[in-house]
């Protein structure tokens, strides 16, 4: 039996017309996978750029997708990785396999791209998620995320994660697919 990835089994409802972010897309496999059931408007965000060739290529015929060649973050800068070249590298890893990529604040990102709404927005940010949720919150960029699905990473302390969960509730209702350490929050009606 293959085993699917759990990003692929979850139907999000989507459209031609709705509007996806993906930060940690890699190598675009769940990208695509979206793209061939909906079609929406997908914004990648990849900070290794190998990666990033990878993603160009696989859309290089559809408009509708655009590649950033960083990652979402809270500050603009190139920084230290962690596990480069590989799908957990990360900003906040530290490990002998290391190299550098660049971090886009996710504000001005959002503003260029014109996104002020966004039907899903997937998190696949090896322990990055535990800044840039926060972030989201100070700047009310919370409210513009219909869906989100994050998958946290690494051990975090029982006070960040309950900062992290009251702030999502503010708006967002929780579910608990049973897979992991992967969230679903869905925005709430008036929010």
């Amino acid at each position: 039996m293959v085993s699917v990835p759990f990003e692929f089994t979850m139907d999000w409802k989507l459209n031609p017309e709705s509007k996806v972010v993906i930060a940690g897309a890699y190598k675009g496999i769940v990208a695509m996978n979206y793209w061939e059931r909906w079609q929406p408007y997908l914004y990648l965000f990849e900070p290794q750029d190998w990666a990033c060739d990878i993603l160009r290529e696989q859309f290089k015929d559809k408009p509708k997708v655009s590649i950033g060649e960083y990652g979402l973050g809270i500050e603009d800068g190139k920084f230290k990785m962690g596990k480069f070249g590989t799908d957990g590298c990360s900003f906040s890893a530290d490990c002998n396999q290391r190299g550098t990529g660049r971090l886009r604040k996710i504000d001005t990102v959002f503003e260029a791209f014109g996104l002020s709404h966004v039907d899903l927005f997937v998190m696949n940010m090896e322990q990055y998620e535990f800044k840039l949720l926060p972030y989201m919150f100070e700047q009310g960029m919370i409210k513009t995320v219909d869906k989100f699905l994050v998958q946290f990473h690494g051990c975090q302390s029982q006070e960040t994660m309950e900062y992290i969960r009251k702030g999502m509730m503010k708006t967002h209702n929780f579910t608990d697919p049973g897979i992991g350490c992967w969230s679903i929050w869905e925005k709430r009606n008036g929010h």
